[in-house]
């Protein structure tokens, strides 16, 4: 606690007037760019790595960046996953977020306890909640990928990108927004070993590194016109 308690004590001292010259406009409320769902993992810092900020970005945090899928909400386990969903739907029925991303990460704890497929004891929530990706690991494993290869876990991690994506769409309110236009889903990995983060585009399924030279690209292949960046 003693390096959080002189973190907060130079922020005020030496930040906070700059600070919050940029919230005026954003005391009467808030008016983000995204809904970004990524793990709890705390070398995960989203506004550093994008470098925007308050304001810009709407982040629902939980270990493994998962979404339940609809049917299953549907089944009786909407309080189970209440905080998820509530989060889902205020983004877009409040807030009207025009985008969702949904990030994992290199060196994903709770991908490494999926390979692991074993309950730690004195972990019942732990395992309930990452339970809920059985199925990327069932995907996995049929895929004839050796688990045992040193970046296994990683190669998870991007496959669960895609399967969060695939469960986010089952949401009636996800696909509404999608057929009318007035929402873009994105699939996006950080590699904490580096903090590069790479982009999943659709057409081909590759995860492509967001730099100055892929980014005009993206820009123009996600909204059909040429780049201002």
């Amino acid at each position: 606690m003693q390096k959080i308690i002189a973190g907060l004590v130079e922020f005020k001292k030496n930040h906070q007037k700059s600070f919050i010259e940029d919230f005026p406009d954003l005391i009467s409320g808030q008016n983000p760019l995204a809904l970004l769902i990524v793990c709890c993992d705390s070398r995960i810092m989203p506004t550093i790595s994008t470098q925007i900020g308050p304001g810009d970005l709407f982040v629902l945090r939980n270990i493994g960046n998962l979404v339940p899928p609809y049917d299953y909400i549907n089944q009786g386990n909407a309080f189970k996953h209440s905080s998820v969903v509530a989060a889902l739907e205020f983004a877009l029925l409040y807030l009207n977020v025009p985008n969702i991303i949904i990030c994992g990460h290199s060196e994903c704890g709770a991908m490494k306890y999926l390979l692991d497929n074993k309950e730690v004891p004195d972990t019942p929530f732990l395992h309930n909640w990452i339970s809920e990706a059985k199925g990327v690991y069932n995907n996995f494993i049929e895929s004839g990928v050796d688990k045992t290869n040193v970046n296994a876990h990683n190669q998870l991690s991007k496959l669960n990108v895609m399967h969060q994506l695939e469960n986010l769409m089952t949401f009636p309110i996800v696909l509404d927004r999608l057929n009318n236009g007035s929402l873009q889903i994105h699939g996006w990995w950080l590699d904490i070993s580096n903090y590069n983060v790479y982009h999943l585009m659709n057409d081909t399924g590759e995860f492509l590194e967001i730099n100055e030279n892929t980014a005009p690209d993206i820009i123009k292949r996600l909204y059909k016109y040429d780049s201002v960046i």
